[in-house]
C-alpha cells in the first residue's frame, strides 16, 4: 500500500516538474525587455541623409536607447529621448514624456529608416 502512495506521489511531483518547466525557462528570456540583439541598431551617431545644414535630424543610439535631434541654423531645436522596439518592418519609440510612436523602419548597411527620415551612421 505505501508503495503505491509512494509511486503516486513520484509521478505527481513529476507531473508538476514537467509542468512548470515551460514557465521557468520563459521567465530567463524577460531579462532582456523582449528585445533580442538581432533586432538592435548598432550603437553610434547618424545624421540625416538628405538633412539640410538649415535643418537637421540627428540621433544617437546606445543600445535601446535612442534620442533624436533637430538642429535649425545650428541651434537645437527640438529633442526627444527614449527606447525603441523593432518588430519585422516596424520600429516602437517610446519617449521619456510618456508618448511612443510606430513609424516603418528598415536598415541596411550604414543606413537606418525610421519613418520618411533615412539616417546615415557616422560613428
Amino acid at each position: 500500500m505505501k508503495r503505491i502512495e509512494m509511486k503516486k506521489s513520484f509521478w505527481s511531483i513529476l507531473v508538476l516538474v514537467v509542468l512548470a518547466l515551460p514557465m521557468i525557462a520563459a521567465c530567463g528570456s524577460d531579462d532582456d525587455n523582449g528585445v533580442s540583439d538581432a533586432a538592435m541598431i548598432p550603437s553610434g551617431k547618424y545624421i540625416e541623409e538628405n538633412g539640410l545644414p538649415k535643418e537637421l535630424f540627428s540621433m544617437v543610439v546606445d543600445g535601446h536607447n535612442i534620442t533624436i535631434t533637430v538642429t535649425v541654423n545650428g541651434i537645437v531645436t527640438d529633442s526627444w529621448k527614449g527606447t525603441y522596439r523593432i518588430s519585422g518592418n516596424t520600429i516602437t519609440l517610446s519617449f521619456s514624456d510618456g508618448t511612443s510612436e510606430t513609424v516603418n523602419f528598415s536598415m541596411s548597411g550604414g543606413k537606418v529608416t525610421i519613418g520618411e527620415i533615412t539616417y546615415i551612421r557616422q560613428s
